[in-house]
């Protein structure tokens, strides 16, 4: 009998239990925000994955984040704005010590397999919402610390020549240095007649080959 508790009890402490296989330190900033925003507020979060027990364990620290409305876990690639998957909220029952940054968690199970595959290929996000920009002020896309996200604005000054338009663009680059995979995603605003776009090589100033032909969408 004394065998059969202890075995319960094993079974039990696994089954409730929480273990990462995957674990994501992330920092917020208005340079991945869509569109892309001068915001001075940055903030972190952490984002764990137990993948056998399909399990999500999400932290937001929220400490000196002024006018903030709430904070969502969105699904989306980098430059994209998606619907909401997960709000973040209080931790229930939890008292606050003195001297301790303040945050919001999300606790999730029964993640499906689609879910768990989004969010291990890069296509959650966190989207902190404030009272100056309701849209999103801060924003990190959910990836690994092998992946550099830098985000870019395009216009007619750079061109060589320059040259005076309206049009315009923002840009979000993804490179995986472990995989050696680079994604590329420019939103452009002013442009109603586009037949190309591309990936030159070249430095600033100058003109180079097609290295990539980028994929337009409607």
């Amino acid at each position: 009998m004394k065998k059969l508790v202890v075995l319960i009890t094993v079974f039990l402490l696994s089954a409730c239990g929480f273990e990462a296989t995957q674990t994501y330190r992330l920092t917020l900033s208005g340079s991945q925000a869509v569109p892309i925003n001068d915001s001075e507020l940055s903030t972190k979060a952490i984002v764990r994955l137990d993948e056998k027990r399909r399990k999500l364990r999400a932290r937001l620290y929220i400490d000196g984040t002024e006018g903030f409305k709430f904070a969502h876990i969105h699904s989306g690639g980098i430059g994209e704005t998606g619907g909401v998957e997960y709000t973040f909220e209080a931790p229930k029952k939890h008292k606050w010590k003195h001297g301790e940054k303040r945050y919001l968690v999300v606790r999730e199970n029964g993640l499906s397999h689609a879910e768990m595959e989004a969010l291990k290929n890069g296509d959650w996000y966190i989207n902190l919402h404030t009272e100056a920009v309701p849209s999103g002020e801060v924003r990190a896309q959910i990836v690994p610390k092998t992946t550099m996200i830098i985000s870019f604005k395009a216009d007619g000054s750079q061109q060589v020549p320059s040259v005076t338009t309206g049009a315009s663009g923002q840009g979000y680059l993804a490179y995986n240095s472990a995989e050696e995979t680079l994604n590329l995603r420019v939103n452009s605003q002013g442009i109603k007649d586009a037949v190309a776009a591309h990936i030159h090589t070249g430095r600033v100033g100058s003109n180079g080959g097609v290295l990539v032909v980028m994929n337009q969408n409607a």
